[in-house]
């Protein structure tokens, strides 16, 4: 869940996702190619995880890619149990041998994963997620584990995360944030035709800067390659009008001022007139 705001406890399912998405850079988008389009798919977005699982334990000495799925195949074919029963024999002592399931998910409901092909994953206990449920595609990241001695190894608990699309798996927490971003992706093939390279990131966690740490909803890395400008923008997006999320979103704002520019994308705005209005205005690109 988003923790910016008021003081709640991260999951630990979803700071190890967290941890894997920020590793593997999908929550960074590169400016385009020259001459080419963007070479992101559903596949190589899987892939970029589980390479980045290969720097990450699950318990010492053990990589999580060593016991990482992004496919729900092995654990069907309980290929998954047969693997940890026999890695439980080295497992280091006082830890339960887990493994990790990666899957993107059409939907949720309750303890209920729907995945891709008509499949479906029951899990032990409610999937949990950030913010509210805005719809599909989302990673959801399932720990295996025992449940207990006489059930055996079983999928325990799920985090689902929001993903801005099924190809670019940039982490968002709400409808306008996912909105954001698939405009930013649009967004750049147009600026690029203008001599505007335009790249962004979604931060997971906090960055350092000149008043400490702060994480913006989107920081924006822009270059003119015409004039040889170069732009750094922080955006924040205010995707309602609750009083108690206003005043948080205001205190970031100020934060986030005195670190360097920042622009600000309301729901209205972004509903009347897009993400690309909102960066000419405040910017003079587009």
């Amino acid at each position: 869940p988003d923790d910016r705001s008021r003081g709640v406890t991260i999951p630990r399912l979803a700071r190890l996702l967290w941890q894997l998405m920020d590793m593997a850079h999908v929550n960074e988008v590169h400016p385009l190619p020259a001459r080419r389009g963007r070479n992101m798919t559903m596949a190589s977005e899987f892939a970029r995880l589980r390479h980045a699982a290969t720097r990450l334990e699950i318990a010492p000495g053990i990589p999580l890619s060593a016991h990482l799925y992004t496919h729900i195949d092995p654990y069907e074919r309980k290929a998954v149990f047969a693997r940890l029963r026999k890695a439980a024999k080295t497992w280091p002592e006082g830890l339960a041998p887990q493994a990790f399931l990666a899957l993107y998910a059409n939907d949720i409901s309750g303890t209920t994963l729907f995945l891709g092909q008509g499949k479906e994953l029951e899990l032990k206990t409610r999937v949990q997620y950030s913010g509210s449920l805005i719809g599909p595609p989302y990673l959801v990241l399932v720990v295996v584990g025992e449940h207990n001695p006489r059930d055996g190894y079983a999928a325990l608990r799920g985090f689902a995360q929001p993903l801005a699309r099924t190809s670019a798996f940039i982490p968002v927490h709400n409808q306008y944030e996912r909105k954001v971003a698939c405009e930013l992706l649009d967004l750049q093939y147009h600026l690029r035709r203008r001599g505007i390279a335009l790249g962004f990131k979604r931060p997971l966690f906090d960055l350092p800067s000149k008043i400490g740490t702060v994480r913006p909803d989107f920081v924006l890395d822009i270059h003119d390659t015409t004039t040889g400008e170069l732009i750094e923008t922080s955006l924040e997006v205010i995707g309602n009008e609750d009083p108690e999320y206003l005043a948080a979103k205001r205190h970031q704002l100020a934060l986030l001022a005195k670190a360097g520019r920042v622009i600000t994308a309301r729901a209205a705005t972004i509903d009347s007139h897009g993400t690309g209005a909102i960066l000419k205005a405040n910017l003079g690109i587009g």
